[in-house]
C-alpha cells in the first residue's frame, strides 16, 4: 500500500524536529470530508499524537521553528495531505526538504508531508479485510504469494493503527475534561 511504503520510508530516513527555542504558530486547515488525527515527530523521530481535527475545522498550533509534522486519515491510518496556512509573517510553510536543506534552515518555517491519499481496489481490501471480527484464511484466496503477504501486514498495521488512535483520542479527551 502507497501509504504504508511512504509511512515506512519517512521513518527510514530519520526525520527528526531540531531542538528550537524560536515559536512559530501553524494553522492545520482540514478541508476534508473526514477527521484527521495530527501528529508532531519529535526530537527522537517518534510519531507523537497531537489531536484529532473534525472534518472542515482549523486547528492553531504554537510550535518551533524547523519541527515536523504529519497527519493521518482517522479512519483509514494512511497519510494525507492538507491545505495549511500561517496566521503571522514570521512563520511559513514548507514541504519536507533534504536532510541537509533541514539542518541548514535559514527562516522559521514548520515542516509538512505532502502526501496524497489514493483510494486504489487494494486500499478498500485491505480496508474491509483488516475491520473482519474474526481472522480470514486469506492464504486460501487465488492471490500472488507477494500480494497475500503485502494485504497481511497491511491489515496488521491498519488494526494496530485504529486501536492506538482510538487509545490516543480517548484518553487527550479524557485530559481535556
Amino acid at each position: 500500500m502507497d501509504g504504508i511504503e511512504i509511512y515506512d520510508s519517512i521513518l527510514a530516513c530519520g526525520h527528526k524536529s531540531p531542538n528550537s527555542i524560536d515559536p512559530v504558530r501553524i494553522v492545520f486547515r482540514n478541508t476534508l470530508r473526514k477527521h484527521i488525527c495530527i501528529y508532531w515527530i519529535d526530537h527522537n523521530g517518534k510519531f507523537t499524537f497531537y489531536g484529532l481535527l473534525p472534518s472542515r475545522k482549523n486547528l492553531t498550533i504554537d510550535s518551533y521553528t524547523g519541527h515536523l509534522w504529519c497527519v493521518r486519515c482517522f479512519e483509514t491510518g494512511n497519510l494525507i495531505k492538507l491545505k495549511l496556512t500561517h496566521e503571522n509573517g514570521s512563520s511559513y510553510l514548507k514541504e519536507v526538504p533534504s536532510i541537509d536543506e533541514l539542518h541548514n534552515y535559514q527562516r522559521n518555517f514548520a515542516v509538512f508531508y505532502p502526501v496524497e491519499e489514493v483510494k486504489s481496489l487494494r486500499d478498500i481490501l485491505l480496508t474491509y479485510f483488516s475491520k473482519l471480527p474474526q481472522e480470514s484464511s486469506i492464504e486460501s484466496l487465488p492471490l500472488p504469494d507477494g500480494i497475500t503477504e503485502n494485504i497481511i501486514r497491511c491489515s496488521q498495521f491498519t488494526k494496530n493503527f485504529h486501536s492506538q488512535t482510538r487509545r490516543e483520542v480517548s484518553m487527550a479527551m479524557m485530559e481535556r475534561h
